[in-house]
């Protein structure tokens, strides 16, 4: 089971990259679409009509796939295509479009070319108000109170850079972040390589170095977000990658898991804190990729072939294993998510046969034997691709329903036996709405509408393709989905 599944992963990283040779083959006509360049290493801000838009298209229906798009519950804003790049990484965040309040949508592409950050409003024929396309792979997060982090790659140098936000425009970076040289090369860490605190005063980066003397490690610095000053840098022993970071909603805790780089050792799952104290460290299970934390950092969970729970007890100084969820065999945990205004912990497991998905929702401590206040299983497909619960957004409802909002991006299968976006209020049986998308999803985010809180906006990252199939390119999706009155 453990070898399908990475195999399974395997195929993704592959289907992703295999047209990076092809990126030179771009059509020479490109959509006038006028939106502010921002160049990463100067600040240099003017404004252009071309690249990337020539390897971008935008579109206020579906884009060409071979699946037909299913809505139930939920309408399509806007769409955008990549003809060879994904759309990896996806906030949302509130911003003025034209001097009216309105959601945010900023993105990250990987993989293959054109490596964009934007942010573009959830507006109709709105076009985006800034791009970023002079680096490489690049990661985004945002805070609430607009602060952009982003995590990208030239070459061998490596930057984790910071941009502010004020109404509808970026001005130039706050600061830049290099780490790397021809000697020691260093590369962004693919899985959440930039980390916003919720409060938007710090950032985290996760960075693997390839030293030719030392052999591979990882830093994981935490920056000052209104100066760039790093105020504490985590460095491991020879390991071979971060596979992902989060962090507590004052960014002072960072939970991590780091790869070995030796093949026969086991990585780990850790938690330090800004003075450098590690909080906790111990072994994690092969191909573990689920990792989250509490907005007050008190919990930390990971896990994929069961859910462990951790818990910072104050008289201990350090955190204590307080619960676990097996998986018994059967499934394999994808994906968690705390609610930021509860200590509610979103689950999204796929089964063993990766064909038919549970979405589940505990309350925080768990109670013993581990049973969902709120859960929701998906039909069961057939097909040889595998379906999996693949990202996810949890947030509290409307004051005095007791509801529960999840959003949740799956890769589904090929016959889309479960649309891949899924959002689901814990007050009601069946979803709220599910949306089609032409490929599987990488990356969720959900936000009230900023002019009415009866929508709300649901941002979407997605392959072209389904993520075991060959092929390239990606999709970004604006949704929204009202809730019931």
């Amino acid at each position: 089971m453990i070898a399908m599944r990475c195999v399974a992963l395997f195929l993704l990283c592959v289907c992703l990259v295999c047209a990076c040779g092809a990126v030179s083959a771009l059509s020479d006509a490109p959509v006038q679409v006028e939106a502010t360049h921002i160049h990463p290493r100067h600040g240099v801000i003017q404004s252009r009509t071309q690249a990337p838009q020539q390897m971008l298209s935008f579109s206020d229906s579906e884009p060409s796939g071979d699946a037909s798009p299913e809505d139930k519950g939920m309408t399509l804003v806007w769409t955008q295509n990549a003809q060879y790049g994904i759309f990896s990484s996806v906030r949302l965040l509130n911003g003025k479009y034209n001097g009216t309040e309105t959601n945010m949508l900023l993105s990250g592409m990987t993989l293959n070319q054109p490596f964009a950050a934007q942010l573009r409003p959830v507006v109709k024929d709105a076009p985006p108000m800034w791009f970023i396309d002079e680096m490489g792979d690049v990661d985004v997060d945002a805070s609430k109170p607009g602060v952009i982090g982003m995590h990208g790659q030239n070459a061998y140098n490596s930057a984790s850079s910071v941009l502010g936000l004020k109404d509808e425009t970026a001005g130039p970076f706050t600061w830049n972040y290099t780490c790397g040289s021809d000697a020691a090369p260093c590369q962004p860490d693919q899985v959440n390589a930039v980390v916003v605190s919720a409060d938007g005063k710090r950032i985290i980066s996760s960075f693997t170095h390839v030293d030719f003397s030392l052999g591979p490690y990882v830093t994981i610095p935490i920056f000052e977000a209104s100066t760039g000053k790093i105020l504490y840098e985590f460095q491991s022993e020879r390991m071979m990658g971060g596979r992902g970071i989060v962090a507590s909603g004052d960014g002072s805790r960072v939970g991590a898991i780091i790869l070995s780089a030796d093949p026969h050792a086991q990585g780990y799952a850790m938690v330090f804190d800004i003075q450098g104290k590690v909080l906790m460290k111990t072994p994690y299970q092969v191909g573990a990729q689920a990792i989250c934390m509490s907005k007050s950092g008190k919990y930390f969970a990971y896990g994929f072939l069961s859910l462990y729970l951790w818990e910072f007890q104050e008289d201990k100084g350090e955190y204590v294993l307080v619960s676990t969820i097996p998986g018994q065999g059967k499934r394999l945990l994808t994906t968690c998510a705390f609610d930021e205004d509860s200590n509610d912990l979103g689950l999204g497991w796929e089964s063993e046969g990766f064909n038919q998905n549970q979405i589940e929702l505990h309350s925080v401590p768990i109670p013993s034997g581990g049973t969902p206040k709120w859960s929701y299983l998906y039909k069961q497909s057939q097909d040889q691709y595998e379906d999996a619960p693949w990202a996810m957004r949890v947030m509290t409802g409307r004051p005095g329903f007791n509801e529960t909002l999840l959003a949740v991006g799956s890769w589904s299968d090929s016959q889309v036996t479960n649309p891949q976006v899924h959002v689901f209020s814990t007050i009601l049986p069946e979803p709220l709405g599910t949306y089609q998308t032409a490929g599987s999803v990488l990356a969720i985010d959900m936000e009230f509408n900023a002019q009415d809180p009866l929508i709300v906006s649901v941002a979407v990252g997605c392959k072209h393709v389904h993520a075991n199939q060959m092929g390239n390119g990606g999709d970004l999706y604006a949704l929204q989905v009202g809730l019931p009155i």
